[in-house]
């Protein structure tokens, strides 16, 4: 007997064999499924592990330059503290040198104002020295009172 004899019997396919192939046709469909999602969540974790990393690498750029910014304002400031500073020192050196130019032509003036009496110099009575130190009081107060710089 041939496969082909158009008289033969075919066999019957029963309920289990139709039930299994089901059974192996869901599992393999499944299977498949499986497999999909596991592929997709891959795919998703890799796109997020990229996504996280060019964010830390922009976050860490952003990062690296406010700092660079935050470093030249600090400079800046610095030196900007530091000129003030040296035109605050140099500012006061002149004055500083103008008082002393002041106070030396004011004593200048003042010994050119004033001549005490040769009697005062050689150790004086006390009613002389007491003349003298009168005499000195009263040429200062006038002096000071006139004096124009």
């Amino acid at each position: 007997m041939s496969l082909f004899d158009p008289y033969r019997k075919a066999s019957p396919i029963g309920f289990w064999t139709i039930a299994g192939a089901v059974c192996v046709g869901v599992l393999i469909a499944h299977t498949v499924e499986l497999i999909v999602a596991a592929a997709a969540a891959r795919v998703t974790l890799q796109w997020a592990a990229m996504e996280f990393e060019k964010n830390t690498k922009q976050a860490q750029a952003e990062a690296r330059e406010r700092d660079r910014q935050d470093a030249a304002r600090a400079e800046k400031f610095r030196h900007q503290q530091v000129a003030a500073q040296m035109a605050a020192d140099e500012s006061a050196a002149k004055a500083e040198i103008e008082r002393q130019r002041a106070t030396e032509k004011r004593e200048a003036t003042w010994k050119a104002y004033y001549k005490r009496d040769p009697a005062c110099d050689d150790n004086p009575s006390t009613e002389t020295f007491t003349r003298c130190a009168n005499e000195h009081l009263r040429a200062k107060t006038q002096f000071e009172a006139t004096y124009k710089p």
